[in-house]
């Protein structure tokens, strides 16, 4: 592909569409029978707590944490490091688990996907890579996606857990098919020349990004992929 040239996208189909609103439905259900758990810390308690432990995870010559996720189901603690490496840390055991490496820049962004043991990385590099758990308990690389032309700032995985976004300072965000690492869509900003972070709404048909110059909430309601700026106050 030359200079300059446009990727083909193979776009949202109707069954994507679907799967998005029904899950948003099945959501919304569960959130009118959700009650407020016994075991909630109250604030008090929350004043009270103390660091338990503290474990250095990435290289002391370039030192530094950009991103933490949690695996409540295998309490497993990952993090993306200045060093360019993202750490999945056991915290039970206290010890690495493993050290994904591969990037050549700072890893800012590292998630979780909900099953099939697999894990999601953005850097500064400009890329997003895929990662997939095997049973001795390491992690290899499946997919690198390139998609962005500037560093990727988050990557934000869909309550489906079919599919993630990832948001970039090339002013851009892609919707991607987690199976296949395929760029389903990529939208451009035209209201600031660089996104910062990414997070689905509770609503998971909106998603949520901010921009960088102009400090404020981009909603994007994903059943039409039209970005549309919140009526949200300016955020500080």
């Amino acid at each position: 592909m030359g200079p300059g040239a446009k990727r083909m996208r193979h776009g949202v189909s109707d069954s994507i569409i679907a799967e998005l609103t029904e899950c948003n439905a099945a959501l919304s259900q569960q959130r009118k029978k959700r009650q407020i758990p016994p075991t909630l810390a109250p604030i008090d308690a929350l004043e009270r707590y103390t660091q338990l432990s503290s474990h250095p995870l990435h290289k002391t010559n370039k030192p530094g944490i950009t991103s933490i996720d949690i695996n409540p189901s295998k309490d497993i603690v990952a993090t993306g490091g200045i060093d360019s490496n993202a750490v999945l840390f056991g915290r039970t055991s206290g010890e690495i688990l493993s050290t994904l490496s591969g990037h050549s820049k700072k890893v800012t962004s590292v998630k979780f996907v909900a099953h099939n043991d697999v894990f999601l990385s953005g850097s500064a590099d400009k890329t997003v890579r895929i990662w997939q758990g095997s049973e001795d308990g390491n992690y290899n690389c499946r997919h690198i996606l390139k998609d962005h032309t500037a560093e990727v700032q988050a990557v934000t995985v869909h309550a489906t857990n079919n599919y993630f976004v990832t948001a970039s300072l090339d002013a851009t965000w892609c919707f991607y098919d987690l199976s296949s690492g395929l760029c389903l869509t990529q939208v451009l900003n035209i209201l600031s020349p660089s996104l910062t972070c990414d997070v689905w709404h509770y609503n998971p048909i909106f998603y949520f990004c901010r921009l960088k110059t102009l400090q404020i909430p981009w909603v994007i309601h994903l059943l039409h992929f039209i970005p549309m700026v919140s009526s949200l106050e300016q955020a500080p």
